[in-house]
């Protein structure tokens, strides 16, 4: 995108143009899942822009911007040219150091991309860094429940058609075939719902490896469903094995990433999750302990992943590793990264004692709604989960499980649908439908803006009360 830097008189038109400015730069710098279909909305049913009359309760990348998020990017657009985009960028690798490090301490480097999903390249790529020819392993927990693309991302595949500097690929295709991968699998949920914990799996898999190759371990801690994977297993491997902890929906504390940090481990957070800024924006935070180990590498091993990754992604100081990556500024990522920071850095002044009090309340709420419903139900181990996000499977009135598909339809009809009965809002958001096995349920989930609205206006639940009628509504005909 080329700013245009030239004054206009008109301060009306001024705020006109860069209004239209935002409203097309924000679906820019990413993959294909950020554009705009014939019904003015994205696969998501959001049209970033459009935030007014919308009750979100998604869980997943479904978020428009919220009022404050929106002005913040429109304020920082005015700002942006060629010659300011880096002094921008070092300001939003500062703060979210800021946010994240304990005082006094500086644990990690961030490394940006466009999405969650893209995110899942750079252990490959660190690999190559630090064990150059040994064949990578990557070990993934909970695959039915990470983002669409990351699975595909971890096999060293093009998971999009369209990367965010506008090039295009063959979705699936792999990056190179230098790169020698086999991954294992640890489902998420077993046939009845219940969470399996692999971390015996985990560790034996390991043991088995040995040391001949370069092993990529994936833990998630707030799947789509809110799962959070026992950690003890880290303790108990070889510091070889590359540890990456996916926090993308980040509903997540201080001391759980500085914890996680202190193990070795890099942390995959995205704002555009809890932190309901619009989709995409992602960053990785790789332990020092990690990025001092990155060795010069063949030029030739680096060049796959140029279409991966541009030179602003790195971080500056570890620039000279990272040669030939293009020079594109990607303004889309930064304005949807300065509405999730500043998300962030109005959720960190809540008191957290009112923000837990909150989160278990709307639980609780919502839980007895659900268990009320003649419709729903809620998926086990709700207490292993994160208290913002709830699941539950959907049958129609003769008592039958509404399958994937027409979970998907319920979903699209519901949210591309105007409602009565809400206190601020006709339309309404929720998280899509998430596979286990031949089963499959979906989720109503708060954010950060949602608590806000809660502890600081003193919203009742009796919106989430009208949610959950409406889908049993909707779900009644299903045959």
């Amino acid at each position: 995108m080329v700013m245009n830097t030239e004054r206009i008189s008109d301060p009306i038109r001024t705020l006109q143009q860069t209004t239209e400015t935002l409203s097309e730069t924000i679906l820019e710098g990413g993959d294909e899942r950020l554009h705009l279909l014939s019904n003015g909305l994205n696969k998501y049913n959001v049209n970033p822009v459009q935030f007014q009359g919308i009750l979100n309760r998604g869980s997943c990348t479904c978020s428009p911007f919220t009022p404050d998020g929106y002005a913040v990017a429109l304020d920082l657009l005015r700002d942006i040219t060629p010659a300011t985009f880096p002094k921008f960028h070092h300001e939003h690798t500062q703060r979210l150091k800021e946010l994240l490090n304990f005082e006094g301490e500086d644990r990690f480097d961030v490394f940006f991309a466009p999405s969650g999903s893209d995110l899942c390249y750079y252990p490959l790529l660190f690999s190559q860094m630090i064990n150059p020819g040994k064949k990578i392993v990557n070990l993934v927990t909970c695959p039915e429940e990470l983002g669409s693309g990351s699975t595909l991302a971890m096999n060293g595949q093009y998971y999009f058609q369209t990367n965010q500097i506008g090039k295009t690929f063959e979705k699936g295709a792999h990056l190179t075939k230098t790169l020698d991968i086999s991954r294992k699998d640890f489902p998420a949920r077993g046939d009845m719902g219940r969470i399996i914990n692999h971390q015996a799996n985990i560790l034996e898999t390991i043991q088995e490896l040995g040391p001949d190759y370069s092993i990529i371990a994936n833990l998630v801690i707030g799947s789509k469903s809110g799962i959070e994977n026992n950690t003890r297993v880290i303790s108990q491997v070889p510091e070889s094995v590359m540890w990456t902890v996916d926090l993308c929906q980040f509903r997540a504390s201080r001391l759980l990433v500085n914890g996680l940090l202190g193990q070795n481990c890099m942390v995959l957070i995205t704002g555009s999750k809890f932190y309901q800024a619009p989709p995409f924006c992602g960053a990785l935070l790789v332990p020092r302990t990690i990025t001092n180990r990155f060795k010069y590498v063949d030029p030739d091993l680096l060049a796959p992943f140029h279409d991966i990754f541009t030179k602003y992604d790195f971080p500056v100081e570890l620039r000279d590793k990272f040669v030939g990556f293009p020079e594109k500024q990607n303004v889309g990522l930064m304005l949807r990264w300065e509405a999730a920071l500043n998300e962030m850095e109005k959720f960190d002044n809540l008191c957290s004692f009112e923000v837990h009090s909150t989160c278990s309340d709307w639980n609780d709420f919502v839980r007895g709604e659900i268990k009320d419903s003649p419709q729903l139900e809620l998926m086990p181990d709700q207490e292993l989960t994160s208290p913002t996000i709830i699941s539950f499977r959907v049958k129609n009135r003769r008592g039958e499980y509404l399958s994937y598909e027409q979970l998907r339809d319920l979903y699209q009809t519901i949210c591309s649908t105007e409602h009565e009965g809400f206190s601020n809002a006709t339309k309404v958001l929720f998280g899509q439908p998430v596979r286990y096995g031949e089963k499959s349920f979906i989720r109503l989930a708060i954010g950060s803006h949602n608590i806000r609205q809660f502890v600081e206006q003193d919203v009742s639940f009796e919106d989430d009360r009208r949610i959950v009628e409406i889908i049993n509504e909707f779900a009644r005909d299903y045959r």
